[in-house]
């Protein structure tokens, strides 16, 4: 709503308060009775539309003509504003206004102008020459003319347009006997056109052929055949293509256009295109045409990592290098030691894996075996039964190749007895059972054992730990001994000079008592 009314009732009791003063609602315009949204305003034959008859009647741009201007061009025309068309070049009206008036149902007057191209007729024949296609006989539309067989194209045009003045442009097709158009070699190219009776024909090679014979010009004759041999080309050569290295090249032919393949060896690529082979083609310069592969080897990716293990590393990997693997310490490998990089950039076979070693179960016929544990670096010792003796060193360990160090500990009978025979007679039992130590309870005297002993005497202990110890307490207690005898060299000496300053003084006082006094 454009404006604000007051005061409802009669049309004539409502003012426009968007006025600079009060004014009517419709002002000059008559006012109908009022609707629900206030005055209706009567805009009839003003130009003017809405409730107020405050807005413009518009039209939009005519559409509805057929190949025709109009003047002016815009997209909006105001209320009786008028447009003027004419018929685009080639086309006639037919019917419709060349004048119409925007009115005040925005509607154009009058009726569409319609503007159709202009005829030229039927295009008249050739000679000895036939229309073989013709698209339309109005403007733009063509007509395509043919020579009859055994005739030649003497003058005239081949394809001719309706044009906007209704004529035809050029001139019929005319044809003469004339020789038949011989079929060009490979290579060759006329240099000129024309087939006339003592028409004479000219021959070139085109690009990449060289001449090696026949006539540069041949001539129509009255008998329509053409004078001499048949211009004959040939491709060019460009000879063997270049070898390179680190692959090889295969070719069928070395003419024009021949195209040579290279392929690089086992194991190699083209650096440029990363492929493995490359073309390269002979061209009319009789040179090979692109860059020759540059074959290099093929790199594969770095291995992937393999727990408990790792093998000779390297920033890259090509071709036929090999990585051989080895295991941490204490660990095995199982698998293929060594792999190889591969044409295909592949590493042969698979990954080995690293187990860990152990040693085999220890058993000792007479005795009991006490192992920390089967992996390497764990030990063993062996308790013999009573009767026998144990011969070897405990304890014994076991080694990273998977076996135990040393000799094999064995317990020796020490009680036999001799039978009436003369054999031995073992009296103690054997125990070949392999004994777990959480599964028995041993007793053990204690003054046997060496922490007993060195409670009693002096005992020599040369073990790592017991020196490290033993160094440290000298060590600690030649400190101790050194602050001790400091603290007291400092306290002597203290007390040795007071007692030489008293000293001091008393021989000053007894010189001053020797010095005679003056009394006056």
């Amino acid at each position: 709503m454009n404006a604000i009314y007051r005061n409802r009732g009669k049309c004539s009791n409502f003012y426009n308060t968007n006025k600079p003063t009060k004014k009517p609602a419709c002002g000059v315009f008559p006012c109908l009775d009022a609707s629900d949204r206030g005055p209706e305003c009567n805009c009839t034959g003003s130009g003017k539309e809405g409730q107020f008859c405050d807005n413009d009647v518009t039209c939009l741009k005519p559409n509805d003509h057929r190949n025709a201007n109009l003047e002016p061009y815009k997209n909006l025309y105001n209320y009786q504003a008028e447009v003027t068309f004419s018929c685009k070049i080639g086309y006639n009206n037919v019917s419709g206004s060349s004048v119409r008036q925007c009115q005040e149902d925005k509607t154009w007057s009058g009726e569409p102008y319609l503007c159709d191209p202009v005829p030229c007729g039927e295009p008249d024949n050739g000679t000895f020459s036939t229309i073989v296609s013709i698209s339309g006989i109005v403007y733009l539309k063509s007509v395509n003319y043919e020579c009859i067989t055994g005739y030649g194209h003497q003058s005239g045009d081949d394809i001719r347009y309706c044009q906007q003045n209704r004529t035809w442009s050029g001139s019929a097709l005319v044809c003469e006997k004339s020789c038949s158009e011989e079929p060009l070699l490979e290579g060759v190219t006329r240099t000129n056109i024309g087939n006339l009776i003592n028409t004479n024909a000219t021959f070139d090679c085109i690009a990449g052929f060289m001449y090696v014979g026949g006539d540069l010009t041949r001539q129509c004759g009255v008998n329509l055949t053409w004078s001499g041999e048949p211009y004959n080309c040939s491709r060019i050569s460009c000879g063997v293509p270049p070898n390179i290295t680190k692959g090889s090249v295969t070719f069928t032919s070395m003419l024009f256009e021949a195209v040579s393949l290279y392929t690089c060896d086992v194991g190699h690529i083209d650096s440029k295109s990363g492929l493995k082979t490359g073309n390269v083609t002979c061209d009319h310069t009789r040179s090979w045409t692109s860059e020759l592969p540059d074959c290099q080897l093929v790199e594969c990716q770095a291995p992937a990592l393999i727990t408990n293990g790792s093998w000779n590393t390297s920033s890259q990997y090509f071709y036929g290098n090999i990585i051989t693997y080895q295991c941490d310490r204490a660990f095995a490998l199982i698998g293929n030691e060594s792999r190889t990089c591969q044409a295909d950039r592949t590493w042969s076979g698979v990954p080995p894996t690293c187990s860990a070693v152990t040693c085999p179960n220890f058993i000792v016929p007479n005795g009991n075996v006490f192992a920390s544990n089967y992996n390497v670096d764990g030990f063993l010792a062996v308790l013999c039964n009573d009767g026998f003796t144990l011969n070897g060193s405990i304890p014994i360990f076991c080694l990273a190749t998977g076996v135990w160090s040393g000799a094999d500990p064995q317990c020796i009978n020490t009680s036999t007895s001799t039978t009436g025979d003369g054999s031995n007679q073992n009296n103690a039992q054997t125990d070949t059972t392999q004994m777990n130590p959480k599964d028995f309870i041993y007793k053990v005297d204690k003054k046997t054992t060496s922490s007993y002993k060195r409670k009693l005497v002096s005992a020599p202990d040369d073990r790592t730990s017991a020196i490290v110890v033993g160094c440290v307490g000298v060590i600690v207690l030649t400190v101790v001994v050194a602050i001790i005898a400091s603290l007291d060299c400092i306290n002597i000496c203290q007390k040795a000079g007071r007692k030489k300053r008293k000293r001091s003084v008393r021989d000053n006082s007894s010189l001053d008592s020797n010095i005679p006094h003056v009394i006056e």
